[in-house]
């Protein structure tokens, strides 16, 4: 599982699209087994939802996100976690331990 959540400095960004920097955390037997923060380095400005999809992302845990980008990640099988908010890791754990409380898991 790759788990993607947009931040900034060490929380979760307000807006997914407008995010420049996310944490992808590589999840084996419901274990941390890596963790790389990234941006997007193209010269181009693209759409966050190829940032996240050129990455192999099958979770995202995000605050806010428009209705077409999530729409986008749901035809592509991405587990979305929408209206998550506070600290990276925090959230993280939580769905690690089956606790995420959010608006909605959408799938």
């Amino acid at each position: 599982m790759k788990v993607c959540i947009p931040k900034y400095n060490d929380m979760i960004s307000e807006n997914f699209d407008k995010a420049s920097e996310f944490v992808l955390f590589y999840i084996r037997d419901n274990q941390i087994a890596g963790k790389l923060t990234f941006k997007d380095e193209s010269e181009e400005c693209r759409p966050a939802t190829d940032v996240v999809r050129e990455r192999g992302v099958t979770h995202l845990i995000t605050y806010d996100i428009d209705d077409d980008s999530l729409n986008t990640l749901l035809g592509n099988g991405m587990m979305v976690y929408k209206g998550v908010e506070g600290d990276v890791d925090l959230a993280l754990e939580k769905l690690l331990n089956g606790k995420l409380i959010c608006e909605w898991p959408i799938r």
